[in-house]
């Protein structure tokens, strides 16, 4: 064979970043689906274990709000899939899902499996955890269920409303340089 007829390393590098930015794109398919089952959510915590049989195994955890109560829990439920999430999932939504079923935890699960080859999934913010998870071995990872700021691009930002151009009144920072300073609140100012 020569040189010409084979594959440079350079194409399976283009192709595993096309996959990896593919599986990317999943995550906000995910957290859509998730949160219109769970309107008051903000997070799908999930949890890694080892064992012996498959190394590291990612499992659903629950489905938590801002103050880390936990919202839907997989514990109790039916195993495998049977288990269906309680509400509906619009079917414009469910479509993307080809298919999968949205409804079942098992199909959010196999592709979020899928997406964690690509190391793209996250560890959860602190507010979130549960007491016990701060020490734990193993920090849960999550998937926000809610987009992040549109002006300054952070996921825990709380200020929704803000506007571009918006400011602090009580420290004076812009939105965007808000969530790199010691202040109690943003409130937006004129």
């Amino acid at each position: 064979m020569t040189a010409a007829e084979l594959t440079p390393i350079s194409a399976f590098d283009e192709a595993e970043k096309q996959a990896g930015a593919a599986a990317l794109a999943m995550l906000p398919l995910i957290a859509t689906t998730v949160h219109a089952q769970f309107p008051t959510a903000t997070w799908l915590v999930l949890t890694r274990h080892c064992t012996d049989y498959d190394g590291d195994a990612l499992e659903l955890d629950s489905v938590r709000n801002d103050q880390s109560d936990i919202v839907w829990s997989e514990d109790g439920q039916p195993l495998g899939d049977v288990a269906r999430f309680p509400n509906p999932v619009p079917a414009e939504i469910a479509a993307l899902w080809g298919t999968y079923d949205p409804h079942t935890p098992s199909a959010v699960l196999h592709l979020i499996y899928r997406i964690d080859q690509y190391e793209k999934l996250s560890f959860i913010p602190g507010h979130v955890m549960q007491p016990e998870e701060a020490n734990a071995e193993r920090t849960p990872v999550g998937i926000p269920l809610l987009p992040a700021c549109s002006i300054c691009g952070d996921q825990d930002c709380t200020d929704r409303a803000a506007q571009p151009g918006a400011f602090c009144a009580a420290c004076g920072y812009t939105h965007a340089l808000h969530r790199f300073v010691e202040c109690a609140a943003f409130t937006s100012g004129p």
